[in-house]
């Protein structure tokens, strides 16, 4: 309210009330009269804008101004889709799906002053990841990765693994050991605003499969029986640069001598290997067969008593073909000393007029 100070002066007789009562008898030219006015105005501007200026959908948040002078009410406007009603200097507010501007004017009888306003920007629950990728297929104990999408540098995720599984992530990657349930891997992101839907990936634990296999031998020929549980495909390494894929194949050496053979057995999800090493000869124009060779005792603890019919030449080699010792023998018996050397199978590779024998060793 503001006061002022009016000066008249009658040049003819009226009667004039202003704020108070005019004197009984004016006059003509007598002295001026003195009135004082009070003028009412609207409040000052407002502000400013006292909250947040990001927020998230459905949050809620206080928005307030300074006490302004004069003013006996406040009109507040809110963004499109936001909710919040009050008439003093503060409001209690649910924000929308949509940043705006909210504005405030003070208000009093003479009117509204000019609006003070605060820009709102919003920030959102971060979007649902991306399809999980990783074997869906698997035995337990297997250690394996698991990744989604990146939705934003600011999320955090949490993955939710199959019971007994082991693993922990607030990456868009994880590894997980697996256990023996099969299941559901499950992950979500999650900022200040919020989780995103869940994206999940169901899996599968399998039995282990168990690779096995037994052998016989002619000459260069081996054939192979698969003695393996739990597989559905085979992979055959024959220790010579040849594989089959056959669940029970059959082979020609080029070549007389110790092979490692490896069978693969593999299952959904996981596979198994089991190798033995076999021994392969080959004979001339003569008869093998006339070829007399006794080992004795075998097996035995390190001494080894070879018996043979005729002069033979040959070599003692370990399961991975190394030469450990050469011979050459008249008819009669002979040692072989192995009580230096680790347990295991070992082979005595000899070779005479009739052609070429082979005995295993085992020392115990």
């Amino acid at each position: 309210m503001k006061t002022f100070a009016i000066v008249f002066v009658l040049c003819f007789a009226s009667a004039l009330t202003v704020l108070g009562q005019a004197p009984a008898s004016p006059q003509w030219g007598t002295n001026p009269w003195t009135f004082m006015l009070d003028i009412d105005t609207a409040p000052p501007t407002p502000g400013p804008i006292v909250g947040v200026t990001l927020t998230c959908p459905g949050h809620t948040s206080i928005y307030e101004v300074d006490t302004v002078p004069g003013a006996t009410s406040y009109t507040w406007t809110l963004p499109s889709g936001w909710t919040g009603s009050s008439n003093t200097n503060s409001i209690t507010t649910v924000a929308g799906n949509m940043g705006g501007i909210i504005y405030v004017t003070a208000n009093n009888a003479s009117g509204s002053s000019m609006p003070d306003s605060l820009g709102v920007s919003m920030h959102y629950p971060p979007s649902q990841p991306g399809p999980i990728s990783g074997q869906t297929d698997v035995c337990a104990g297997m250690t394996l990765s698991y990744a989604t999408t990146n939705v934003g540098s600011q999320a955090a995720y949490f993955w939710s693994l199959p019971s007994g599984w082991v693993g922990n992530s607030m990456q868009p990657t994880m590894s997980a050991i697996t256990g023996a349930s099969s299941g559901t891997i499950s992950v979500r992101a999650q900022n200040s605003c919020g989780s995103s839907p869940m994206r999940t990936l169901a899996v599968t634990v399998h039995p282990q499969p168990v690779a096995a296999f037994s052998f016989t031998t002619q000459l260069l020929n081996a054939s192979f029986t698969d003695l393996s549980s739990g597989a559905a495909s085979w992979y055959w390494d024959f220790g010579s640069g040849g594989n089959s894929t056959q669940q029970s194949p059959n082979y020609t050496y080029n070549s007389p001598g110790t092979f490692n053979v490896c069978q693969i057995a593999t299952g959904p999800g996981c596979a198994d290997t089991a190798c033995q090493w076999i021994n392969v000869v080959a004979v001339g124009l003569g008869d093998a067969s006339s070829m007399q060779v006794e080992v004795a005792p075998n097996p035995s603890t390190g001494i080894f008593q070879v018996v043979v019919s005729g002069r033979l030449s040959g070599q003692l080699v370990d399961g991975s073909s190394r030469v450990l010792d050469t011979y050459t023998w008249s008819p009669g018996t002979h040692t072989i000393d192995l009580s230096a050397l680790p347990q295991g199978m070992y082979f005595l590779q000899l070779k005479g007029p009739k052609g070429q024998i082979c005995r295993k060793l085992v020392k115990q």
